[in-house]
């Protein structure tokens, strides 16, 4: 699959519990990952977790300072 043609999944909440499942379900199934969390440390982890683990592009967005 092309860049162009890949499938991005936008996930809030991706730190912990549910939000993960949906990332890792995702990622197995080839989509590129947008991760939107307050926890930046767990939200970096996962995000490299989901490249090593799924060869998809994850994206993270560290929200800690908005909420």
């Amino acid at each position: 699959m092309t860049a162009s043609t890949r499938k991005l999944a936008v996930i809030t909440g991706a730190s912990a519990g549910i939000g993960t499942a949906f990332a890792d379900f995702l990622a197995k199934r080839g989509f590129d990952l947008m991760l939107i969390a307050r926890r930046e440390d767990r939200l970096e982890e996962i995000a490299g977790r989901m490249r090593t683990e799924h060869g998809v592009e994850g994206h993270d967005i560290d929200t800690g300072p908005l909420a």
